[in-house]
């Protein structure tokens, strides 16, 4: 099992767009995890749509991204990482996934969300129905530079 290091505000919000450095630090982290001589064989063999279309790698990515982001919201939800029983004994407590998928420019994007035991968690990143996120990835661009 992986560890989850991605921290969410603890107000349910989304906070501030990050800036361009902290974008730059974790994709220099994930170019450590994964050298570019790596990522080649990797790639090599696939064919275009095998990485760009539908259900293709990139889209896998993309779901295995949200996936572990949102397992870091529903962390900061319930007070406590997975594996580990909750603080203070019994309390609100995670309670499987739920499968759902994702309209994107990548194209649908499957993704299994968390849940708590209580159904306070309201997820922000993909929220509850959200079925597309053409429009969050638009709000989000508008904040970037232009160029």
């Amino acid at each position: 099992m992986t560890k989850q290091k991605i921290k969410f505000s603890g107000d349910g919000s989304s906070g501030p767009a990050r800036d361009e450095s902290s974008v730059e630090e974790a994709r220099d982290r994930l170019a450590g995890l994964l050298p570019d001589d790596a990522l080649q064989d990797a790639l090599e063999g696939l064919r275009p749509e095998e990485i760009t279309g539908p259900g293709g790698l990139m889209s896998q990515l993309a779901g295995r991204v949200l996936e572990s982001a949102l397992g870091a919201e529903l962390s900061g939800h319930v007070g406590y990482p997975p594996g580990q029983a909750p603080p203070g004994g019994a309390g609100n407590v995670r309670n499987g996934l739920t499968a759902k998928t994702v309209r994107t420019d990548l194209g649908p994007v499957h993704v299994r969300t968390p849940r708590d035991r209580d159904g306070s968690f309201e997820p922000q990143l993909v929220k509850k129905r959200q079925t597309g996120w053409r429009a969050w990835m638009t709000g989000c661009s508008t904040s970037m530079p232009a160029g």
